[in-house]
């Protein structure tokens, strides 16, 4: 029997018999198994590559008119964010230079666009109660609504409700006030006094 090498790159004539055993060189017979495989790994990173359109019917990009829509929308809440506070600071100094009509009128346009603007509901309800408008109530009362343990609301309806003659209500306001911030020393002297 003769000894073939296929590493040489000699073939066996057609009907020889192999006389060597399979591997008789390092990788002599993987060397096709090696070729189909990467081959085939190929294929498969150009398909994957090259042909997206299975992606895009499985995960679909967001079109451009959609991220251009998203990205004004988000712009245009960062407008109003910032001019609700500018227009908030704005009616806080009014108020501190004692402006109390240009400052309602600040203040009811941010609640109006805002009704869950706490701060500005509630020196909406100082502004009001300060001529001794009731509609006050109904802010502090909306605040409540929101956040029920909002200690300066229930302070603020609690003096609402008393100089309206609703005594035992306000002091369950008063003593909420109290329970929320028990170091708060204006609202432990005020439930006190409505206790005796």
């Amino acid at each position: 029997m003769s000894v073939t090498n296929f590493s040489a790159g000699t073939k066996p004539a057609p009907g020889a018999a192999r006389t060597t055993p399979i591997r008789s060189s390092p990788g002599a017979s993987l060397l096709p198994a090696r070729r189909l495989a990467g081959g085939f790994c190929l294929v498969i990173c150009l398909a994957s590559l090259g042909c997206a359109g299975w992606r895009d019917r499985l995960m679909p990009e967001p079109s451009v008119s959609q991220t251009r829509e998203e990205r004004a929308a988000e712009a245009v809440k960062e407008f109003e964010d910032r001019r609700d506070a500018a227009q908030l600071a704005a009616a806080i100094e009014r108020v501190e230079q004692g402006d109390a009509a240009r400052a309602e009128s600040m203040l009811t346009s941010i609640v109006k666009r805002r009704p869950d603007c706490i701060p500005a509901r509630l020196l909406l309800a100082e502004v009001l109660w300060s001529h001794s408008d009731p509609a006050a109530e109904e802010h502090l009362r909306a605040i409540l609504t929101a956040d029920d343990s909002h200690a300066e609301a229930h302070h603020a309806l609690g003096l609402v409700l008393d100089a309206t003659n609703h005594a035992n209500e306000a002091r369950e306001h008063f003593r909420r006030a109290r329970e929320l911030e028990p170091s708060n020393e204006v609202y432990r002297v005020t439930f006190d006094s409505l206790a005796k």
